[in-house]
């Protein structure tokens, strides 16, 4: 016997509950909710309230049983038995890259584990002085500790998942993932992203188990050139680079900047490799200085956006930033005088020869294989401007708000102008850059939508995968739009043997019921 405990401490987490109750239809588990008091929404009250939790939940389980305790930052990727997956062993506590995982773990109720889970919870009721309190992380120690990439008994039952590095999830047999944000990652800052990540899991198991990440590109952008220039000769040019490995979540970006170049009158050179002439086996961020030296003769000014941008905002125009400025650029949240993800130089003797400096500097570099090899391109740039006098001070007023550009992707509204998905792993980045706007609190706002709906897609004969995921897509366009429906079921409604018919088949292939 199974149970899943889904212990939340955030009552809005309707994607990760609606992804523990389908575990549990799915494994035919029991499901018990455990929500923390918002009351209690400390390290210290929730630590207690939990272990007390676990200790109860014990006490009242049948001998044997296996009982999982899930936070809301645990999600279940695919459906296994854990009776299975736990012969032989008495409890599964994993550790990771970033030590003990505190978001899921399993007990098997016997009189050890009830005494194991008895002292945990009186640990956590001690007497602490001001300041000080028990961790979960040191109330875990009591049991033996699995590590999280060890397969056991054919599987990967629980694998640690951060923003930026995750394991294979469409190739490995991982059946949960426990979510790592705050404070073990960064000093200063640690987004959130599940709701993004829980809604997308969700919706490929509505839709019949499709493959995870896998999302159309934009119609707007199907070529393999690997270079395109679109409305050349004007006053101002932005450049875009991007290789092949990341293009899945990189085309996003270019459809964003082609039409807003469009719309503005701006020339744009996309690039989509490394270009043969830089002479340099790099990873393509170092042919920045390159690019930008390139152009800058043709332009009154030249801009570098990043490929993992999108312009959320096409309203706002750049005169507005080189309007008294010789560079724009603009503030970093960590450290740097500035981020290198957008930068615009006026065509400029000054300019020309900084940009010249930088490349010099990049063809004396060693090592220029991968994004941030050399402490990456934004601290040669920032190297080179400081030695010319160019570099602005954190802060000059010379530098531009991340507020107002370059605006990091945690901090977005729906106001936001360009908007920078760094810090993510391609597959999250495609996930976030494929929406087309920022919902009214940030993205994860949209677990706060009451017209958010749950869409299930059955299977049908007949529905190829190109029609399951046109009809997966169109029914999360519809999810989004915040329409005034309850929750929809997505139906298929007819056949779409003519590949021509696909767009015509995918929109009408949702219905509210």
């Amino acid at each position: 016997m199974v149970t899943l405990v889904s212990c939340f401490s955030d009552r809005n987490a309707r994607f990760s509950r609606d992804n523990h109750r389908e575990f549990c239809r799915r494994t035919h588990a029991t499901h018990v909710n455990e929500t923390i008091s918002r009351s209690a929404d400390s390290r210290e009250l929730g630590a207690l309230y939990k272990y007390q939790m676990v200790s109860d939940r014990l006490a009242q389980a049948t001998e044997g049983e296996v009982v999982i305790f899930a936070s809301e930052n645990a999600l279940f990727v695919r459906f296994h038995d854990f009776d299975r997956i736990m012969e032989g062993r008495d409890s599964l506590v994993t550790t990771g890259f970033f030590g003990v995982n505190t978001e899921m773990f399993v007990i098997r109720n016997n009189d050890e584990n009830r005494r194991l889970a008895r002292g945990m919870a009186a640990r956590c009721r001690q007497y602490y002085e001001c300041g000080k309190f028990v961790t979960e992380e040191e109330l875990l120690e009591a049991f033996p500790h699995v590590p999280d990439w060890d397969m056991l008994n054919d599987v990967i039952p629980i694998a640690s998942m951060w923003s930026g590095q995750h394991p294979d999830l469409r190739g490995s047999p991982v059946i949960a993932v426990s979510l790592v944000f705050r404070p073990r990652l960064y000093s200063k800052y640690g987004p959130t992203w599940r709701a993004i990540l829980a809604r997308h899991i969700n919706a490929c198991h509505a839709a019949g188990d499709s493959p995870l990440f896998e999302v159309d590109a934009p119609a707007s952008c199907t070529s393999n050139e690997a270079v395109s220039v679109y409305q050349p000769g004007q006053s101002i040019a932005v450049v875009m680079l991007y290789t092949p490995n990341i293009a899945g979540c990189a085309r996003f970006g270019e459809a964003s900047l082609r039409a807003y170049c469009e719309r503005n009158g701006y020339t744009f050179y996309q690039h989509r490799d490394v270009p043969t002439d830089f002479e340099r086996e790099a990873c393509g961020n170092w042919s920045k200085p390159f690019l930008l030296a390139k152009y800058l003769p043709h332009h009154d000014w030249v801009f570098w956006v990043d490929a993992d941008i999108i312009v959320m905002n096409p309203d706002v125009n750049l005169e507005r930033f080189t309007q008294g400025r010789e560079r724009v650029l603009t503030a970093d949240i960590c450290g740097w005088r500035f981020n290198s993800g957008v930068m615009g130089f006026r065509n400029t003797e000054a300019n020309a020869e900084a940009l010249q400096g930088v490349l010099d500097k990049v063809h004396q570099i060693e090592d220029v294989k991968h994004i941030f090899s050399s402490q990456g391109d934004q601290f040669v740039f920032m190297e080179e401007l400081i030695s010319r006098g160019l570099c602005p001070e954190m802060d000059s007023p010379e530098l531009v708000s991340f507020r107002e550009l370059n605006t990091p992707w945690y901090y977005a509204d729906p106001e936001t102008f360009m908007c920078h998905f760094h810090g993510l792993s391609s597959e999250m980045r495609l996930l976030f850059m494929s929406m087309d706007r920022v919902p009214e609190g940030g993205f994860e706002a949209i677990e706060d939508d009451p017209h958010q709906a749950i869409v299930h897609i059955p299977r049908a004969d007949g529905v190829t995968q190109r029609v399951r995921r046109l009809l997966l897509q169109e029914a999360s366009k519809l999810c989004s739009s915040g329409g005034q429906h309850e929750p929809a079921t997505a139906q298929y409604i007819g056949s779409a043997r003519d590949g021509r018919r696909h767009g015509r088949a995918a929109r009408r292939i949702v219905r509210i019921e």
